[in-house]
Order: structure tokens, then C-alpha cells, then sequence
């Protein structure tokens, strides 16, 4: 279940309550206008639109939390689409012969920070992947 669709079920519960707050409005309007003996067509007015207005803030606020979770959950997917091309960079890396823990911390870090060379690591093959990487250590 997605996050809008959470949102969506619980826009929906808050609607189907026995006594929602448009209710509580509702009886507060009704309660002034018994203790008021003559109330103007402006603050009826007035009270009216406060209503609507609180619905599309309820709205925006709604709209508003459907982006955020969607932002948020576009972050976790690239995070984790980082954190998996990292797993595989250092993958390739373990296979290669005569490379220490050290070598291939530092390959990584210059591989990762190359979208070129990352795509070197997997595209050359086995001899040419092992000079190339050879030729990169020495240049740290």
C-alpha cells in the first residue's frame, strides 16, 4: 500500500465519523445564534465560508503530505539504487586478482565518483578490467 493511498483511507475514516469537526462547527454556529437574538446575513455569511475554507485547507494539507511521502519515497528508491551500485562496483572489484581490502576501498571511491567508470568496470573485459585498475591505483 502506497503512501497516497494511506492518506486516501484516512481522509475517507475522517468522513465517516459519527461527529467530524464541521460537526462541532456546526453546533458552536448554532449555539451563537440562540444566545444572539438577531444575527447579520454577514456573519452568517461569513461562517459559511469559514467552513469551505477549512475544507480545501484540509485539501491542501492532504495534497501537500501525498508530495512529501511521495519525495520521500523517490529518495529511498534512488538511495537504495546507490547503495545496490555500490554492492555491485565492489562485487566486480572482490573478483579481480592481487587486490587487498585497501585497493578496493580506494577503486571504489574513484569508480563511484565516475558514472564513466563505472561503466568501464563492467563493460572491459577481465585483462583489460585488471590493467585498467592497476593503472588507477597509480594514479592515487
Amino acid at each position: 500500500m502506497s503512501s497516497v493511498d494511506i492518506l486516501e483511507e484516512l481522509d475517507q475514516g475522517e468522513t465517516s465519523n459519527d461527529i467530524g469537526v464541521d460537526d462541532l462547527k456546526a453546533k458552536a454556529d448554532a449555539s451563537r445564534t440562540h444566545t444572539v437574538a438577531s444575527t447579520p446575513s454577514g456573519v452568517e455569511c461569513s461562517s459559511r465560508s469559514h467552513r469551505k475554507r477549512a475544507k480545501h485547507d484540509d485539501t491542501t494539507l492532504i495534497n501537500v503530505m501525498t508530495r512529501t511521502c511521495n519525495a520521500l519515497e523517490s529518495l529511498v528508491a534512488n538511495f537504495n539504487q546507490q547503495t545496490e551500485r555500490e554492492n555491485r562496483v565492489v562485487g566486480e572489484l572482490e573478483k579481480l586478482p592481487n587486490l587487498n581490502r585497501l585497493d578496493i576501498l580506494k577503486l571504489s571511491q574513484i569508480i563511484m565518483n565516475d558514472l564513466m567508470k563505472v561503466k568501464l568496470l563492467f563493460n572491459l573485459d577481465e585483462d583489460l578490467k585488471v590493467e585498467w585498475v592497476k593503472k588507477l591505483l597509480q594514479t592515487t
